[in-house]
């Protein structure tokens, strides 16, 4: 683990110095990665942001760094990590540093999903997670903004060090969003950032879908223009830290991210970042552009409206033999609770047609439905989950016997598919009964719900 000792922020090497005192090299669970200061300070309360109205999250003043930034948002609206806007203000500047919807800010722009990227992700337990160093050296502002037509509530964390250590020189943390939707086959080139001023850029969150008639990944590099001089991939750089979070092939979508573990971007007048398409595709792409620098910065460009900021349906391609949930059939209804076979348009792009067969219940319950198989043998049942704020814990059993490990469907934001697998099930010929237990939920569960969208059989053996 790094010392405890209060770093210097320098002119250079905020995020190297992160990377090299900050961050706890063989530390289990974010949690546990950056180590407590005795004079650490922290923020937090629950936040209820009517629609139309901005939340403040943070206002302090002095001189020091935000060294750690966990924030849950609950709301009935599904598409509230597009139509609620994070931006962060350094020193008591009229223009943000950091401007870029929440889900996307922190590496969810298409799909919420439980992950962990280094220097952010999201738990299941605390939400959406930041590690990375924000220095102020008067004053340093957090807001959220509701552009959504249902209320919010926000629950953030901030913990900061007021150590005297910022200066001019100190480069200030900086975010942008960007979408293209669709993308230009003309131009096959994606601006992730124009960047004016000095500093180092340390990473890229992408969420990308192919809306083409004959669909394929993405798969484009990211190319760098330093100063003005001629562009050149990132290929050589240290990408130790890079991933992706979902990579769908029923809907061809891609959600990933890209850290410089030792080696950032560092330029002195100039970046732009850019990142091929496809002349033979179009995509619908939104990036999130991470770096630091000295300021002042360069204003953003304007926020588009929240509708145009939703995601868009598209089209679904259903695995083969896939068996869509709606489609089957209810042979045992939940005592308590109530089996619904719905659509949610607000996230369509997510679902087979949009539709998904749910158990709404607010205690332990169950429901059963029936599926066949054609030949006797060992099979693998590959289920499409249901994941959400009012999703539960659940367990499953095939003709009475209990199979599979236990499955927990919470999620602070709406992930609405979760692959989960039941291997190796021996299965004879015939029609079988599959029963899904709603056992619980966790502490911060609004309900316990469970559900799917389809179920794909794989014989094994």
């Amino acid at each position: 683990m790094p010392s405890g000792r209060a770093a210097v922020v320098g002119a250079d090497g905020v995020y190297e110095q992160f990377v090299r005192e900050t961050l706890g090299p063989s530390a289990a669970s974010p949690d546990t990665r950056v180590q407590r200061m005795p004079n650490e300070m922290t923020t937090g309360g629950r936040i209820p942001v009517l629609p139309g109205e901005t939340g403040e999250l943070l206002n302090i003043t002095g001189n020091g760094r935000i060294r750690e930034f966990w924030m849950r948002v609950q709301t009935m609206e599904p598409e509230a990590g597009r139509t609620t806007i994070l931006r962060m203000y350094w020193d008591g500047e009229t223009e943000p540093s950091v401007e870029a919807p929440v889900a996307d800010f922190f590496g969810c722009g298409m799909w919420m999903v439980i992950y962990d990227s280094f220097p952010m992700g999201q738990s299941r337990a605390d939400g959406y997670y930041c590690l990375l160093p924000m220095p102020y050296g008067k004053s340093a502002r957090i807001t959220i903004e509701n552009q959504s037509d249902k209320m919010i509530s926000v629950t953030p964390k901030v913990l900061w060090i007021e150590d005297g250590t910022t200066t001019d020189a100190t480069p200030r943390f900086h975010a942008v969003w960007h979408r293209e939707n669709p993308t230009s086959k003309k131009d096959p080139w994606f601006t992730i950032a124009d960047i004016t001023g000095r500093g180092e850029y340390i990473g890229t969150t992408i969420a990308v879908q192919c809306l083409s008639a004959v669909p394929r990944f993405y798969a484009g590099e990211q190319v760098y223009d330093v100063d003005g001089r001629a562009s050149h991939d990132q290929a050589a750089k240290d990408k130790a830290f890079a991933g992706a979070t979902i990579h769908d092939p029923a809907t061809y979508l891609m959600q990933t991210y890209s850290w410089g573990a030792n080696d950032p971007i560092h330029f002195e007048k100039s970046l732009r970042v850019r990142m091929a398409t496809s002349h033979d595709a179009a995509y619908d792409c939104a990036t999130v552009a991470y770096w630091y620098q000295t300021e002042p910065h360069r204003t953003f460009p304007m926020m588009p409206a929240a509708k145009a900021r939703t995601h868009q349906a598209a089209t679904f391609h259903l695995p083969k033999g896939a068996m869509k949930a709606e489609d089957l059939k209810v042979v045992k209804e939940p005592k308590h609770g109530k089996v619904f076979r719905t659509k949610w348009s607000a996230e369509g792009l997510l679902f087979d047609t949009g539709a998904k067969l749910e158990m709404r219940t607010f205690q332990p319950d169950a429901m059963a439905f029936t599926f066949s198989v054609a030949s006797t043998g060992v099979y693998d049942l590959d289920m499409e989950m249901l994941a959400g704020p009012w999703w539960g814990q659940a367990s499953f059993a095939i003709d009475g016997n209990a199979v599979g490990g236990a499955y927990n469907g919470f999620m602070y934001g709406f992930a609405p598919r979760v692959p989960f697998t039941i291997p190796r099930v021996s299965l004879k010929a015939g029609a079988h009964v599959m029963t899904l237990n709603a056992t619980g939920k966790d502490e911060s569960a609004l309900g316990c719900y469970v559900g799917l969208d389809y179920l794909v059989i794989k014989r094994k053996g």
